[in-house]
């Protein structure tokens, strides 16, 4: 287990290298979250949206104090947000659920089909688009916001997982198994795979590989 959290870790810092050193456009709202991540900020920047996903719950937290949680049964692992909306990865439930925010609360107002294992989740700068990894499938999905429908699916191997957004119109896909990296591009719809070199990820402590 160690040694697989030493080789996700790593291959996830080299995949957000690689987006952003190897493409020149930089994003024109810097503000964009690029990565998968346990959280999000509200419309208003003045609350984080956050995943249990042991508990089942996401939370509310505002800068003044204020909380209040929300029960989502299914594993909510990862949260991004367009066009107003949180899309937040159900592991177990094998869905996205959809929520929005009233009077101070979260409501649910929709799931997502998205099969085995939706890990991780991240938007276009645009918002148009969401995009989602299943694991156990091997695919990533590409999630119309407005219509809440799959509009496309990439296959990757490894079970992908992390994912990364670059506006260069890439989204990078992290697996948990073999060391790939893979590059979705979104025009094309091509994807090309990386595989590191494994053997030299060593965990608890420095070994010099030759």
């Amino acid at each position: 287990m160690k040694r697989l959290l030493s080789l996700s870790l790593t291959i996830a810092t080299a995949a957000f290298s690689v987006a952003c050193g190897n493409k020149a456009r930089s994003l024109e709202n810097a503000s964009h979250p690029t990565g998968s991540q346990v959280a999000a900020l509200t419309v208003d920047s003045e609350h984080v949206v956050v995943t249990h996903a042991h508990e089942g719950v996401v939370s509310r937290v505002g800068f003044d104090g204020s909380l209040s949680e929300l029960t989502l049964n299914g594993e909510p692992t990862r949260i991004t947000k367009a066009q107003g909306k949180y899309f937040v990865t159900l592991r177990q439930a094998r869905q996205v659920a959809v929520l929005e925010e009233r009077d101070g609360e979260l409501v649910e107002t929709g799931r997502i089909d998205a099969g085995a294992e939706p890990f991780g989740a991240v938007a276009s700068e645009d918002e148009a688009f969401v995009y989602v990894s299943a694991a156990m499938d091997g695919q990533v999905h590409e999630i119309d916001v407005a219509t809440q429908q799959i509009t496309r699916s990439f296959s990757v191997d490894g079970e992908p997982r992390w994912l990364a957004y670059h506006p260069e119109g890439v989204v990078y896909a992290v697996s948990a198994w073999e060391g790939f990296i893979s590059t979705i591009n979104l025009t094309s719809g091509d994807v090309e795979t990386q595989q590191m070199r494994t053997e030299q990820i060593v965990t608890g402590g420095s070994e010099n590989p030759d």
